[in-house]
Order: structure tokens, then sequence, then C-alpha cells
């Protein structure tokens, strides 16, 4: 289904959107905080859409411009989908990375995407973008399978996968990533956090944190 390609496509290019690059990119932007009146500066939204999540401290936002990079750096095995991501994949409405975006090891990033599918469940959702992942990513694999929950008030659906990403200069980093499906109305956030499999950057504490953190608007307010 040309959609859940699309989903899948956004995935990858976000997955190297905070590692180190050849060349020198701008800092990165700073965060977009709620007004100076609100308990929690930490709080960052995703590009007016509602969906709020507080940033782990001492994290970063990571800028467009790095964003915009990594969708033209990364390698992946399956040509429909590097077509796609080389054709303008979706750019995440916020990105958040542990370290600076000149980081030259796997960085630990949050990514938070927004795409209409009114008629699948989050599940159902997550079912279909894990073979078209098993393609881009021949070494996938599957630590926990799709499986429905709840964020809030909001449906949603969780997974989790491990696999080589790969950029076309040659690095290669292997990532965990947790991918959460949440519905809103006729659409559906995506949350993608991607850390390493071991040790200090597998950032699972910091991860859970921010998942628990978010706040989602009611569509159309």
């Amino acid at each position: 289904r040309p959609g859940f390609v699309l989903i899948a496509a956004a995935l990858a290019a976000t997955l190297l959107g905070a590692c180190g690059a050849a060349a020198p990119l701008p800092p990165p932007a700073p965060a977009a905080a709620l007004p100076a009146a609100a308990p929690d500066a930490d709080l960052v939204e995703a590009l007016g859409t509602g969906f709020r999540m507080r940033k782990p401290a001492g994290w970063l936002v990571v800028s467009r411009a790095r964003l915009e990079a990594s969708r033209r750096e990364v390698q992946i095995a399956d040509a429909r989908m590097q077509e796609r991501v080389r054709q303008g994949a979706p750019l995440p409405l916020l990105s958040l990375a542990r370290y600076p975006e000149d980081h030259a090891r796997l960085n630990p990033t949050i990514a938070v995407l927004e795409q209409r599918v009114a008629d699948f469940t989050p599940g159902q959702v997550l079912g279909q973008m894990m073979p078209m992942l098993a393609r881009a990513y021949p070494d996938l694999q599957v630590v926990e399978e799709p499986a429905a929950s709840t964020l809030g008030a909001h449906a949603a659906a969780r997974a989790r996968v491990r696999f080589t990403a790969r950029t076309q200069a040659g690095a290669a980093y292997y990532v965990e990533s947790r991918v959460v499906m949440i519905r809103r109305g006729g659409t559906m956030f995506m949350v993608m956090m991607n850390g390493a499999v071991d040790g200090p950057d597998r950032c699972e504490r910091e991860f859970a944190a921010a998942l628990q953190s978010v706040q989602i608007e009611p569509a159309g307010r």
C-alpha cells in the first residue's frame, strides 16, 4: 500500500537524523518551549499539531537542515523505498537528539511524524510496516511484535526492532528502534525512539519518560 511505504520510508529517513555528517551543519535549533508562564519549559510541541512531549534533560532539537541531509545520506536495501526517500519522505514534525548534530557515533533520537491513515488501527499500520522494514533492512530483528496498547485516552500500538542503518558513505549503525503509533481522529502520530542496543546510549529510561509525558490535544482544537 503506497501510504504504508511512505510511512516506512519516513522512518528510514529519520534514523540518521542526528548522526555525524561529513560537512558542518548549522547549530541545533532552540526548543519550541511553551509560554514563560508554563510550569515545564522542557515541554516541546510538534509544529502546531497539539502533540507535546517533555524533552529529556540536556537533549537538543534537531535542525531541519540536519534532517534534510539525513534524507539524502541514508542507504536502504529496498529500491522502491530508497526512491521514496530520495523524492522526499516526510520529515519529522519534531526531532530530539541526545548529543549535538556533529556527534560521530550513533546519536539517540526521538522523532515524531503525523500521517493520515483513517481506515486502519494503529496495530494494523505497524503490522503492515514490518515486512516493508524487513525489505529495507535485511538483518531486521523483531524484538517485540506489534501489539495494541493505549496512550492516555488514545488507541496506540507498539513494536521494537533492531537492524543496521547505513549511509551512502559506508557508515553503519546498529540500532534498536521503538515505534509507537497513536491515533487521533483520522490521523496517527508515529513516535520513533532510536538508540543503541546496549550501554548508556540505549536510553531506555529517557525514552520511557518522554513517552509517558506525551500530551495530545483533541483533533480540530
